[in-house]
């Protein structure tokens, strides 16, 4: 069971937090489209019309994945002066 916290420690601060909010958006939707049918008119106050807001930080979260798997590949290269042919990083390959 101790491998996957050092999993998580080893990621970085922005890896963990889009996967944390990559994680409650999709909890979220999950939950609103769970749901029974009486319970939405609640649940809509919170989650917006079809579960909206839930959409929206499920989104938001596979951007910030995005961007912290660029981030990353980036940070590999080295600082910039020291970059020949410049450019976007081979992350495959």
């Amino acid at each position: 069971m101790p491998v996957l916290p050092r999993r998580l420690s080893s990621l970085t601060v922005l890896h963990r937090a889009s996967l944390f909010t990559f994680v409650v958006g999709t909890t979220l939707d999950l939950f609103y489209h769970a749901a029974p049918p009486a319970w939405l008119p609640t649940i809509e106050q919170y989650l917006g019309p079809d579960g909206s807001r839930a959409h929206l930080i499920t989104f938001v979260g596979m951007v910030l994945i995005l961007a912290s798997v660029l981030n990353a590949a980036f940070a590999a290269r080295g600082p910039t002066h020291e970059r020949k042919g410049g450019g976007i990083p081979r992350i495959c390959g």
